[in-house]
């Protein structure tokens, strides 16, 4: 998944601030940038969320590097931001699923605060409406795809992980909740992991498959009762030395 990238001219007009500025500002190395095939300087979005956090400062045009999200603005105060990704969720809402992680985001958090501290509370809240009866079966089926497109679309603010670094698998036993996976995914390539994500449709014998085959450094999965599931899975990792975690 490739880094959303931008030019000089479009962080410029993001931060209402001179290109000349921006420019100035890579050649001091206060911004990180990389060149393109062509010799374009690009700027990632990675580089300007750093740049933003260590310098205290804010987006003032931030529509422009929102790729065409209605973003929505609040006060940034997470129990907010917790209930406007729940009211998302319930109308199946896909540009406010995006965009509120992605404010946040941009206002200096990391991708784990801000699936701990919002994505999964609402998360929970919202699987529990479900199994109370009170969000029918479209409806929350409609919200999970929107989900996995807000997942894709988070990753691709992330950099790309060092191909000789520790290597995990994350993944979901069949019947679990995978938007939980996803978030474990994208908080270790965040740590800078290299990941692969095997989806929700394993059971155990798969999971079994995948550890001898791929020899993993790390599992990440997300099931309900792993004592109860995945006697087997547990001993051979055990047996590998492999790091287990349950989600």
């Amino acid at each position: 998944m490739n880094q959303r990238l931008f030019s000089p001219k479009e962080i410029a007009q993001s931060l209402a601030v001179s290109e000349a500025s921006i420019k100035r500002w890579v050649d001091k190395g206060l911004m990180k940038a990389e060149k393109t095939s062509g010799g374009h300087r690009k700027i990632s979005l990675l580089s300007l969320q750093q740049y933003l956090k260590e310098n205290n400062k804010v987006l003032v045009n931030p529509e422009v590097v929102d790729s065409g999200i209605s973003a929505v603005r609040k006060s940034g105060k997470i129990d907010e931001a917790k209930d406007l990704f729940y009211k998302a969720l319930i109308d199946c809402d896909g540009k406010v699923l995006r965009a509120v992680p992605y404010d946040l985001f941009l206002a200096g958090m990391n991708l784990e605060s801000i699936f701990k501290d919002v994505l999964q509370k609402a998360l929970i809240k919202w699987e529990k409406a479900y199994e109370d009866g009170n969000i029918d079966e479209f409806q929350f089926r409609r919200s999970e795809q929107r989900l996995q497109g807000v997942f894709y679309f988070l990753g691709g603010l992330l950099s790309l992980p060092d191909e000789s670094g520790k290597y995990a698998l994350v993944g979901a036993l069949v019947g679990s909740q995978i938007s939980f996976a996803h978030m474990e995914e994208l908080i270790l390539r965040e740590q800078g992991w290299k990941t692969e994500f095997l989806g929700g449709d394993l059971n155990e014998e798969g999971y079994l498959r995948a550890v001898k085959l791929l020899k993993p450094n790390h599992l990440s999965l997300a099931l309900r009762d792993p004592k109860k599931q995945t006697p087997q899975l547990i001993d051979l990792c055990q047996t590998e030395h492999i790091e287990v975690k349950f989600i």
